[in-house]
């Protein structure tokens, strides 16, 4: 039995793998979070809460299967949050924000923000065609 925990209070057993996965899992989503959101105390204490909301509902949780598919979500959202969540910072003197992007963020092809009424870059304005007032009375 090297391979499993025994808790003793209710007999459960629980594959080490598991647990270990579990919480590598929940560091790992901790360890994001300070990296993606460092120096937004806001951001910060939510992504804390959200997490440890998480991990607390599902603690009891007992079926290898549903734990496996948690962490595998757990690690698929930490990887996501790395790579595609990124912070602006408004430059009052500039009147513009600005993007600190990492090595791992995904870059992709950002089309700037137009205002009502303009046309983006490579495109056509569709004209409208005069309607004719209908011949019949």
């Amino acid at each position: 039995m090297s391979g499993l925990l025994v808790d003793e209070g209710s007999n459960k057993l629980l594959f080490h793998s598991s647990v270990f996965a579990v919480l590598a899992s929940y560091k790992a989503l901790h360890r994001t979070r300070l990296a993606v959101f460092s120096g937004d105390q806001v951001a910060l204490q939510a992504g804390r809460d959200k997490i440890n909301e998480q991990y607390a509902k599902n603690k009891t949780l007992q079926d290898e299967e549903e734990i496996a598919k948690l962490v595998q979500g757990a690690e698929e959202a930490s990887e996501f949050i790395r790579k595609s969540v990124v912070q602006a910072q408004l430059n009052p003197e500039k009147e513009v924000y600005q993007v600190k992007l990492k090595e791992e963020s995904v870059r992709q092809a950002n089309h700037p923000y137009l205002k009502e009424g303009d046309i983006p870059l490579g495109t056509k304005k569709v004209r409208r065609s005069k309607r004719r007032p209908d011949p019949t009375p």
